[in-house]
């Protein structure tokens, strides 16, 4: 059994779902902005401008919602996953739409992989869902003369616990 957080165990294995086969064909792994010491560190300033090495993506901590005590013995926190794309192309064909596509095909597979985590030997994971896109394209002269997308999707992991094994002892 891990002594990870729960919020641990769910970001890492993010990770774990969302890098396919086809993922890791499209995204370089130095391309991986993640966020935790189960990895290489990558420098977030690589998500803040485009360059020619190209696409990114990272996966951040955007807040949770909290249901404390929302049934008789059972808590809830839904944490918000923010997942990144950043393109180096204008050409949505070439590195956007394929990247984003593989993201999306990869958050349908959460009962595969975040449903069989463990928190004090219990599963936890009730729902996992995506639930917003936002994308824009940047402005070159804004960017060192390269164009591209950026694309920001939300992702929600209900997490259900009962509150008095969550209660600090």
């Amino acid at each position: 059994m891990s002594n990870k957080d729960p919020f641990s165990l769910v970001y890492d294995v993010l990770w774990d779902m969302l890098e396919t086969a086809r993922f890791q064909e499209l995204v370089k792994v130095g391309n991986r902005v993640k966020f935790s010491t189960a990895s290489q560190y990558r420098d977030p300033e690589l998500l803040a401008s485009l360059s020619e090495d190209r696409p990114v993506v990272g996966i951040m901590h955007l807040g949770s919602t909290f249901g404390m005590e929302r049934a008789s013995n059972t808590s809830f926190i839904t944490p918000q996953y923010q997942i990144l794309l950043v393109t180096g192309d204008v050409r949505l064909d070439r590195e956007f739409y394929p990247c984003l596509w593989e993201i999306v095909a990869a958050t349908l597979s959460w009962w595969d992989y975040l449903r069989k985590l463990l928190y004090q030997g219990k599963t936890f994971i009730h729902m996992a869902e995506l639930t917003t896109l936002s994308s824009m394209y940047v402005d070159p002269a804004k960017n060192k003369g390269i164009k591209g997308w950026v694309g920001r999707l939300t992702y929600e992991v209900q997490m259900g616990f009962s509150t008095a094994a969550i209660r600090p002892r």
